[in-house]
């Protein structure tokens, strides 16, 4: 199952730019006007995603050499990042593009928060969920730009360039949810990881927007099984009541393991189409 998801993620060490061309003309509609803020958007973002991922993902000879610029390149893509969502924040919107460009703004949020806790953060843990954030978030700008892209174009998104964000997403859930395979769950670092995942099950569920109904319908379904457990496993590690019991929550992370198998082999038929 998890392997379905990193063979995903492999592929996102350099995402490809996007391009009007890469999107299915055969059911094109009649596109809204891009308003300028979605067309800067659009024109750049892949790129600094590039250049981010490079700084945190890519650990060949080459990136390893130029760290220090890959680093310059970095900050540099994450603050026109930053830039473009604060724009975004402030702009009057036609309705089309209102929910797409906020996802945006969340996601660049995300991104944004935990890119500047891992320069900060000093424990193993904190490095953890940082990198962990930085994995899906990254993934989920692409797949935004990707939306913005095609909607500007007047084109249906093209599945495996939205799903690069759900599947990233999931992929940062099954290692968090691999933390909890032991009953001893009390300490402070599982409390950081039962959190994260708490984050993790919202930004799934916001990303239930793609394409497909039917993906899109197994990821609400799953993002919602997984914060309850999450927030279960919050609540046991404060001390206070929780929602569903012990066997409860085993049951149901039997259902989610199930439920991640259906959606991967999904994603993998999809992604073909």
């Amino acid at each position: 199952m998890k392997t379905n998801f990193r063979r995903w993620m492999l592929a996102l060490a350099t995402l490809v730019p996007l391009s009007p061309l890469m999107f299915s003309s055969s059911t094109a509609g009649a596109a809204t006007a891009a308003p300028a803020v979605v067309k800067t958007i659009v024109s750049a973002g892949d790129t600094y995603v590039n250049e981010i991922r490079n700084v945190f993902f890519c650990s060949t000879k080459t990136c390893l050499a130029q760290r220090t610029q890959n680093l310059k390149l970095a900050q540099d893509g994450l603050a026109a990042l930053d830039a473009e969502a604060l724009d975004a924040s402030k702009a009057s919107l036609p309705a089309a593009y209102k929910a797409p460009v906020q996802l945006f703004i969340n996601d660049d949020k995300l991104l944004s928060h935990a890119f500047t806790s891992f320069g900060k953060d000093t424990t193993k843990i904190s490095v953890y969920v940082d990198l962990g954030t930085i994995e899906f978030s990254t993934a989920a700008v692409a797949s935004d730009t990707a939306v913005l892209t095609a909607q500007a174009a007047g084109h249906p998104v093209a599945f495996r360039l939205w799903g690069v964000g759900v599947s990233a997403i999931v992929y940062v859930i099954e290692t968090d949810l691999n933390s909890f395979a032991s009953p001893k769950n009390t300490g402070p670092d599982e409390l950081a990881i039962a959190e994260h995942l708490v984050s993790d099950a919202a930004a799934l569920a916001q990303h239930a927007n793609g394409p497909s109904s039917a993906y899109n319908a197994q990821v609400s379904t799953l993002a919602s099984e997984i914060g309850r457990v999450a927030g279960t496993e919050v609540l046991k590690i404060q001390h206070k009541k929780a929602p569903l019991s012990t066997s409860q929550v085993q049951t149901l992370n039997l259902l989610i393991s199930k439920h991640i198998t259906a959606l991967a082999t999904l994603q993998n038929k999809l992604a073909k189409g």
